[in-house]
This record gives structure tokens, C-alpha cells and sequence, in this order.
């Protein structure tokens, strides 16, 4: 019993502090509420427990059951938003980040964490590059809108520095997933319900509102339900199962992905069930010496689950339906540009999108100006990386992409008997997933925030830790020499004498 709270403590930690902030949004003053979340960001300023308050942030702004989610700065059932001045506001979520980068920036070590941080080379090129977009804005044109839009990309963007000093220990990132892994069984009874009563949760709390997301009416039905969380649970479990499992059991993490992929079929979203599907096969590539015996194991998980679904005929049934809407990616493989007449964004969103671009500066893009947030459209996340950056923008937007994906395995190459290279194997495994789903909805570049802003700064941080760590193990080595030009000499030395260098 004992083990087991300990399994899920933070879980429940977790699931009561949204039922506390869902109780403070629904049922207590508008004023009242406000003045209660802002004791949350003193509560962020002395905790050291940063990456619990995370998931909390994480969760609640992919709103689980509709919920959180509002219409007007003024709608009163929805996440704060407090008003300095004029057309001058602060979501609860942006004055959350605004906090942990002051308390990240005052650390009295904050210059050598950084320095220290494996990406950080690529994190000064990408904030030299947002510079240049905002001086394009101003050569433009910019509104006060557009302005204000820059200002509060900038808080998002402030996450991939915060976050560095989030994750600092190994047992920081694995107490996370802790408190994450469950939400994906929590998605899958959102989705359930939904189906079921024709409606979100949210429809208990405002019966004015039934759904904020998917479609639960008509023949095919597509209840989305924290997708980003989602995400994130299909890829730490992936990542702990090809690491050896660490701090979970394999039944309990084949548990996690199995339910995630499930509830992702559910929604019949082509692009998301894609991603997910490319970690798998990523995954079968990255630990091809030993996925007989993962196989065989996920294989037994899968007839389990297929037999304990069958009592659930809503979740057979969906899966199938959900099926059908995939049967129009071979519609695009075939050549069909509108996949059977429901890929609008090819043929109609990215045209639009691109026709911004040539009116750009097209080198460094249209930045955040006026002429960006006429023609921007997220459903084209490509489109929308080069009409707002431009081509050389996009270059090193898709360059950081892949220092992220091949650094690790680079490392891994090395024949180390280290606690983390199972971990650097398979870290680039969401790097395919994100590139999918951007094609499709924006999840890379300057223009994410929200729940995907938390998710990407936070495997940025997770993957700078573990490369970072074992970088540094390696350099215990004696030598002088900066790591990116040793690395090469380091795999051929270790290849040749096969020496197992530890901790």
C-alpha cells in the first residue's frame, strides 16, 4: 500500500490542486479567484519542487474536459487574466512564466547552468535570430496589437531558458512524468463521457457551453481530450521503457502508452495519430538489438488491453470509426492533394499563407509585423515558420531540430557503460512526432505557447540534461579539448580498445 501511494502521490497531489483551481474558476467570485492564483506564484517563487507546479501549468492549460478554457478577457469561468491598463493584461499562465524566468534569472548560478547547458549555443542563435524579426516588424509596419502579440510570444519563449532550471536532478524529470502519467487514463474517461452524454465536462460547470473542442455529434465522432499531455505520456514512457524502465515497472509504463496511442486513434486527427506512430517506428530502429524481447512483451499488453476494451464497446467502436478518417492519408500518399476532399489546409490555408510570404521580405520573413498577423495561419506550421522567419529563418528553426535529434545519438554511439545512455538513445524520439504534427498545427518555431510551449521547453531541458551529464562524465576523462571536437575521437578510441568507461 505504501508503494503504491508512493506510485501516485504526486498524482493525487496533482489531480487536487486542478480540483481546487476548477472549484476557485466555477464556483467563487471572479475577484475572489484572482486574488487566490496570484498566491500560486508565491508559492512557484519558494518551491524547489518547480517541476510539480509545471505539470499543474501543463495540465491546466490543455484543458481536460473543456475546462479553463474562455471566450473575453472579462468571461468569468476561465483561467485569470488581470488588467494593468488599457489593451495591457496578464493571463495567470504568463505571469506564472514571468516568475520562474526571474527566479531562474536571480539564481546565483544562473550564468554557469547555462553556460554549462548543452543547447545553449543554438538557444543565442535563435534569440539573435528573434531580434532581426523584430526589426523587420518595425521596417513593416507594427500595430500596438502586433506589439503586444511580440510581448507575450516573448513570455512563452521564456520557458526554453526557465526550464533549464527546472530539470537539474534525474529524479526532477522522473517525478514529473510521475505526476503526468495517469492524466492519460483521465483523457481516455474524458473521452469516454464525452461520447457517452454528447458533451465535455465543462457542460456540468457552464451549461451554456458543451464542448470547446472536437466533434461529439454526427457519424464520426472526435472527442479530443489533452492531447498535449498525451504526448508528452506516450514519449516519457517510450523513453523509460528504452531505458530500462528506471523508477516504473514495465507493465506500468506499457500501460501509459498503450492507453495515450489509444486515446489518440480516438480522436481520429490524422496528423497527431502519425506522430505518434513514428516514435514507434523510431523506436524499433533506435533499440533494434533488443526490441525482440519489448516486442514480445508490448504484443502480450496489446491482446490484454484488446480483451479489456471489449467490455468498453464505445472504445472499439471509435477506434473503428476513427480508422476510416485514415484511410484518406493513402488518398495523399496516392497523390490526392486534398486527401479525398478534406485537406483544406493544402489547398487552400498555405496558399493563402504563402501569398504573405511573397509580400515578405522572404530572407528573414514578415517577423511580427502587421503584414504576419494578417496572412498567419497555424494549421500550416511550416507555411507559417517561413512566411514569419523566412528562409534563413527556417533553415536554423529546422537546424535546431536536428542538433536536438542527432546530439543525443551521437553520445550514445560511444561504448559506455553509463545509467544514461539508454536515455540519449531514445530522446529524439518526439523530435519526428513534433515535426508531423507542425505540419499540420503549429508546434515548432517562435509562434507556440500555451501547453505545447511547456512541453517543447521542457524536452529541451530534459534532453540538455541528460546530454550534459554524460558529456560531463566523459570530459572526467583528462581531456582539455571542448567536447564537440573530441566527441569523434572519443567513439573511435572506444571502439577500438572497447573500454567501458563509468561514472
Amino acid at each position: 500500500m505504501i508503494k503504491l501511494y508512493r506510485q501516485f502521490n504526486l498524482f493525487f497531489k496533482l489531480l487536487i490542486a486542478i480540483a481546487v483551481a476548477a472549484f476557485l474558476v466555477y464556483y467563487t467570485h471572479p475577484s475572489f479567484n484572482k486574488m487566490a492564483f496570484l498566491l500560486l506564484l508565491a508559492v512557484v517563487w519558494r518551491t524547489k519542487n518547480d517541476y510539480f507546479w509545471l505539470a499543474f501549468m501543463l495540465v491546466l492549460l490543455d484543458s481536460p474536459g473543456g475546462l479553463f478554457t474562455g471566450g473575453t478577457v472579462y468571461d468569468p469561468y476561465r483561467l485569470p487574466i488581470y488588467n494593468l491598463a488599457p489593451k495591457v493584461s496578464f493571463a495567470i499562465e504568463e505571469l506564472y512564466m514571468i516568475t520562474l524566468f526571474i527566479k531562474a534569472a536571480v539564481n546565483r548560478r544562473s550564468n554557469a547552468v547555462f553556460q554549462d547547458f548543452t543547447y545553449n549555443r543554438q538557444l543565442r542563435i535563435i534569440m539573435m535570430l528573434l531580434v532581426i524579426l523584430a526589426i523587420i516588424s518595425f521596417m513593416l509596419g507594427t500595430s500596438v496589437t502586433s506589439l503586444r502579440n511580440l510581448f507575450k510570444n516573448l513570455i512563452n519563449l521564456s520557458l526554453f531558458y526557465s526550464l533549464i532550471f527546472v530539470f537539474q536532478k534525474h529524479e526532477d524529470i522522473v517525478n514529473f512524468f510521475k505526476a503526468l502519467f495517469p492524466f492519460a487514463f483521465v483523457a481516455i474517461l474524458l473521452q469516454i463521457y464525452g461520447m457517452i452524454s454528447g458533451q465535455q465536462l465543462i457542460a456540468l460547470f457552464r451549461p451554456d457551453v458543451t464542448i470547446t473542442q472536437g466533434i461529439l455529434t454526427g457519424d464520426l465522432l472526435r472527442p479530443i481530450e489533452m492531447a498535449v499531455v498525451l504526448l508528452a505520456c506516450g514519449f516519457g514512457s517510450l523513453l523509460f521503457i528504452g531505458g530500462r524502465h528506471g523508477s516504473f515497472s514495465f507493465p506500468y509504463l506499457l500501460s501509459i502508452n498503450i492507453v495515450a496511442f489509444t486515446s489518440i486513434i480516438m480522436t481520429a486527427t490524422r496528423s497527431w495519430f502519425l506522430g505518434f506512430t513514428s516514435m514507434y517506428i523510431f523506436f524499433i530502429i533506435l533499440n533494434y538489438r533488443r526490441i525482440g524481447s519489448v516486442m514480445f512483451k508490448y504484443s502480450i499488453g496489446i491482446l490484454v488491453f484488446v480483451a479489456i476494451f471489449n467490455f468498453v464497446p464505445k472504445i472499439g467502436d471509435q477506434v473503428r470509426n476513427s480508422f476510416t478518417r485514415f484511410n484518406t492519408i493513402m488518398d495523399l500518399a496516392a497523390g490526392d492533394p486534398t486527401a479525398g476532399g478534406t485537406l483544406v489546409r493544402l489547398t487552400e490555408r498555405a496558399p493563402r499563407v504563402m501569398e504573405g510570404f511573397w509580400n515578405s521580405t522572404i530572407i528573414f520573413g514578415a517577423g511580427y509585423s502587421d503584414l504576419y498577423f494578417k496572412y498567419t495561419d497555424s494549421h500550416v506550421g511550416f507555411h507559417n515558420i517561413l512566411f514569419q522567419a523566412g528562409i534563413i529563418g527556417i533553415l536554423i528553426i529546422l537546424g535546431f531540430a536536428g542538433v536536438v535529434f542527432i546530439k543525443p545519438l551521437r553520445l550514445a554511439k560511444i561504448s559506455i557503460s553509463h545509467e544514461y545512455r539508454d536515455a540519449l538513445r531514445n530522446l529524439p524520439l518526439l523530435i519526428p512526432a513534433v515535426m508531423i504534427i507542425n505540419s499540420a498545427t503549429q508546434f515548432w518555431g517562435y509562434e507556440v505557447g500555451g501547453a505545447r510551449a511547456i512541453l517543447l521547453s521542457a524536452y529541451i531541458a530534459i534532453s540538455g540534461f541528460y546530454v550534459s551529464r554524460v558529456k560531463s562524465d566523459l570530459l572526467t576523462l583528462g581531456t582539455s579539448v571542448k567536447f564537440d571536437k573530441t566527441i569523434d575521437v572519443l567513439i573511435k578510441r572506444s571502439e577500438k580498445t572497447n573500454t567501458v568507461f563509468r561514472k
